[in-house]
């Protein structure tokens, strides 16, 4: 990543964002009473509405090419 590539920042931000979204809409629909696969149903439109809206660079910023390994986990950030 160059320093000047404010990319990861904004997909990270947006990531966060819809984090907050999916896990303030599960809450809501849990206290208005509905059921578990109506909420998951809901969930699924909703991140399927967001993916739609996300641009190709967005998509594939952070993916591995088919078949790799996932990197060990690393403390720094």
């Amino acid at each position: 990543m160059r320093p000047e590539d404010q990319a990861p920042r904004v997909v990270a931000g947006r990531i966060g964002w819809l984090h907050s979204l999916v896990h303030g809409e599960i809450g809501r629909r849990i206290v208005a009473g509905e059921k578990p696969e109506a909420i998951a149903t809901a969930i699924l439109e909703l991140l399927d509405v967001d993916e739609e809206m996300l641009s190709t660079t967005a998509l594939t910023d952070a993916t591995r090419p088919p078949g790799a390994a996932p990197a060990a986990a690393s403390a720094q950030v």
